[in-house]
């Protein structure tokens, strides 16, 4: 299956709106997408790894799912 090509904005407005679904409104994580060699990672701040755990972990599968289904395009 061919992977969707989208930017790295889109791809982190897709995170936002997952994490929204699933925590309250007010306390969103931010999150950046960065290119990597093996394709992109999706990183968060110090802060909410400390202070929301429980986002952070879920950013992580958020980016284990969604790795295998987009692709960055070229900006």
């Amino acid at each position: 299956m061919a992977k969707i090509r989208i930017s790295s904005a889109d791809l982190a407005w897709i995170f936002t709106e997952q994490l929204r679904e699933r925590f309250l409104p007010n306390r969103i994580a931010p999150v950046a997408i960065v290119p990597t060699k093996r394709g992109w990672t999706a990183v968060t701040n110090r802060r909410t790894r400390i202070e929301q755990p429980l986002q952070a972990n879920r950013i992580a599968q958020f980016q284990k799912r969604l790795s295998k289904v987009y692709v960055l395009a070229k900006e």
